[in-house]
């Protein structure tokens, strides 16, 4: 009777959380389509391997600068199965992961296309751990950058920029709490790790925005589900982006943090769809040699 007692406690609590997504999510679409300006690139948003909509607007951007085949780098990608660069390295792309948890996979099944060093990144040993990826890979340089590390985004995104890395796009998570022009970036601390509720962790859109641009860069949007993404492209491919407003408040999302998740989604990704996804033959893929430090994909244009 007990057990039966308590089986039935723990359906309805997961029926009450569902119902809650759902309301979420329900709350989340009747936003995006009341929303009177629509970015034209992060409404392209969905997906697939990602946490929530960042698939759908990686692929925009690609698509929009020409760049079908390249190197990735992403910091922080859990254990593998739900990331930023997963769709990437579905479509014969090359790179390197970084994060403190066991993958949940055996990287072999990529066939040497894929790097992954376990450990605490900081922004004294980024560019370290980033060169030997990138050796390993036999290349130099990297045409997209992400980096999720709930804290010191920030200063691995500047550290790396600074070392002469100019990847064509990049993805840095922000802090939603704090919209344009409100300027804020937490205190380096090289042990950081979020709590997981405190609001004064991580960058403001205004701050990255303003320090992205020193180095040739513009924010063309945040990601529409969370708002917790915010996606720069280099500014050698302007003239792609002219539909994309200019403005930081209208590119600014704000937040609503677990908007787009379910209870059960991330189950849906397993360890032998990885699998499945390393055997898939992508037509017409030519692998790039050997490319220059400042980026790979200033070779090919």
């Amino acid at each position: 009777m007990y057990f039966q007692r308590s089986t039935k406690l723990q359906l309805q609590s997961q029926m009450r959380d569902d119902i809650r997504g759902l309301r979420r999510q329900i709350a989340n679409l009747e936003w995006l389509i009341a929303r009177p300006t629509q970015n034209p690139v992060t409404a392209r948003g969905w997906k697939v391997f990602s946490q929530s909509d960042e698939d759908g607007i990686v692929l925009e951007i690609m698509k929009r600068i020409n760049l079908t085949e390249g190197i990735f780098v992403e910091i922080g990608i859990g254990d593998g199965l739900e990331n930023n660069t997963l769709v990437l390295l579905a479509q014969n792309w090359r790179g390197a992961w970084f994060d403190t948890k066991k993958l949940a996979f055996d990287i072999g099944v990529f066939g040497g296309r894929l790097s992954f060093a376990q450990g605490f990144i900081t922004a004294e040993n980024v560019v370290v751990e980033i060169d030997k990826a990138l050796a390993t890979l036999q290349t130099e340089a990297i045409d997209f950058l992400s980096v999720d590390v709930d804290g010191n985004d920030f200063y691995l995104l500047t550290r790396i920029l600074e070392s002469g890395f100019r990847p064509a796009v990049m993805v840095i998570e922000i802090n939603p709490l704090f919209p344009p022009p409100l300027r804020y970036v937490q205190p380096y601390s090289a042990n950081f790790q979020w709590d997981g509720l405190s609001g004064d962790s991580g960058v403001s859109l205004q701050t990255v925005a303003e320090t992205l641009q020193s180095f040739s860069y513009f924010c063309v949007g945040c990601n529409e589900f969370t708002g917790v993404n915010a996606f720069f492209v280099s500014e050698n491919f302007r003239s792609q982006f002219l539909d994309v407003p200019s403005s930081l408040s209208e590119l600014y999302v704000g937040p609503k943090f677990g908007s787009t998740r379910s209870n059960s989604s991330r189950t849906e990704i397993s360890p032998n769809l990885i699998s499945q996804i390393a055997r898939l033959q992508v037509q017409g893929g030519v692998w790039r040699g050997p490319a220059t430090r400042s980026s790979a994909s200033d070779s090919s244009s």
